[in-house]
């Protein structure tokens, strides 16, 4: 696993592809935040961190909508190889209805909604919908 967030994003779209009810994957706290912003958008139903013999997991569980996924598009900007940034006033030109940016701040992950209102730019990891 060389890069854990592209990891993190593609299980949950084929999860969601092959009508998963639920993903396990391994704790960091940057998939923990990144699946939080998921619940908060609407893209999975739950998130919970899990704890077995001294090893965090996370599981995160899907969310459908009659039958078809609440997330059909992940397009994952920044990997190890290319940073993508933005600056704030790119950041207020982004936003859209039916988009969430991730972006990652110096004030933590938040989408970029949350940092056009906060008015800071950062490094964009990833663009769902």
């Amino acid at each position: 696993m060389n890069y854990p967030i592209a990891s993190f994003l593609t299980q949950v779209k084929n999860a969601y592809m092959a009508r998963k009810k639920s993903v396990v994957f391994q704790h960091s706290k940057i998939i923990e935040a990144i699946g939080n912003i998921m619940v908060k958008e609407g893209y999975v139903k739950s998130l919970k961190v899990i704890e077995d013999n001294n090893k965090k997991n996370i599981e995160v569980a899907l969310l459908y909508h009659s039958h078809e996924p609440a997330l059909n598009e992940v397009r994952i900007i920044s990997k190890p190889s290319i940073h993508r940034y933005a600056k704030q006033d790119e950041v207020k030109k982004s936003v859209s209805r039916f988009k969430t940016n991730i972006l990652s701040t110096n004030q933590g992950i938040m989408t970029a909604k949350d940092a056009g209102a906060k008015n800071i730019g950062g490094e964009v990891i990833c663009i769902l919908s």
